[in-house]
This record gives structure tokens, sequence and C-alpha cells, in this order.
């Protein structure tokens, strides 16, 4: 699973001045120093508030891609896994594609190598668990009615998969 800190080390720092000016809505000028550059970018895209209004700029085919990754399991998943999921969306190859690229310029996802043994070299596309994280809760947010509100029930159906499974196996809880 990918983790924001290794994700925005990986960056040179041309991305990483791409990343702030989106990230900070091109207000101010990025730190000078790689160190400064990489500390205040965690910060930006660990503050939840950011992230909700950093959404909301996002296209419709984006926002659907990074909707998608958000429920896929470790918050990654390869070109064939988000188009057989974006059932109802209609996404074609080219456009998950298109999008996923979009997103990386903004630094939302990164595109990696899988390293499975029957998957090996395909190009998957991975949301950095913390980002990852507050995009759940602000989606989560945006789809609530009161059964999700007043019952623990409803409340953990509504996580997100990999969530609730994490939450689950941190109580020894069975998943079923």
């Amino acid at each position: 699973m990918l983790n924001l800190k290794s994700f925005l080390e990986s960056k040179r720092v041309s991305e990483l001045q791409e990343f702030h000016t989106f990230w900070s809505d091109g207000n101010g000028q990025p730190p000078g120093r790689r160190e400064d550059l990489l500390e205040e970018l965690g910060r930006m895209i660990r503050d939840q508030s950011r992230v909700g209004s950093r959404i909301k700029l996002l296209a419709e085919k984006p926002l659907t891609v990074l909707h998608l990754l958000v429920r896929s399991r470790e918050f990654a998943s390869d070109l064939p896994g988000l188009v057989k999921a974006s059932d109802g969306a209609h996404l074609e190859g080219y456009e998950v594609e298109a999008a996923a690229r979009a997103l990386g310029r903004r630094g939302f996802l990164d595109v990696l190598r899988d390293r499975h043994w029957t998957r090996y070299g395909r190009e998957v596309y991975a949301v950095p668990r913390e980002l990852a994280d507050a995009i759940s809760v602000l989606l989560m947010e945006d789809r609530r009615g009161p059964r999700e509100v007043f019952t623990l029930r409803g409340h953990l159906e509504a996580l997100p998969l990999p969530r609730r499974r994490r939450l689950l196996r941190a109580r020894g809880l069975d998943e079923s």
C-alpha cells in the first residue's frame, strides 16, 4: 500500500512544485528546499478541508476514477479493474488512462508497476493511503442517510471495504 511520504519522496522537484501550485490554489511560492516542499505538501494533502476543496475542482471522469480507486482494495487498481468497476459510469480504457494521468499531475495518485507474479509489470494506479482515507470520509459524508448515521450496522456498511476490513481485523472480529 502506497503511503504519502514515499509517494512524495519519489517525485522530482518539478513535479512537487506542480503539486504545490494545485494544492495551494496558486497562492504563494513553493519553498526553495526540497525538504521544506515535502513537509508543506504533506501538510496540505493531509488537510481534509483542503482535500474537499481540491476534489470539487476535478472534472467528471477524473472524479469518477478517484472514487473507484478509493473504493478499491488497498486504494489501487489496474486499468482493466477500473473499467470493470465502473459499471454504471461507462468508462472506456482511454478515458481511465487520461483521467489517471490528470490525477497524477495533481498529486492524487501514482502510476506504479504491479509486482504480483500473475500481473507483473502491469500499470497500477494507486492513491496514497492518507489521502484515500480523507477522500473516503468526504465521500461517506456526501452519501450518508439516517440509517448510516444512527445505526452501527449502517455506519459499517457505508465504510469503504478496505477500511471496514481493517477495522474489523483490528478488533479481532470476523468479516461476515
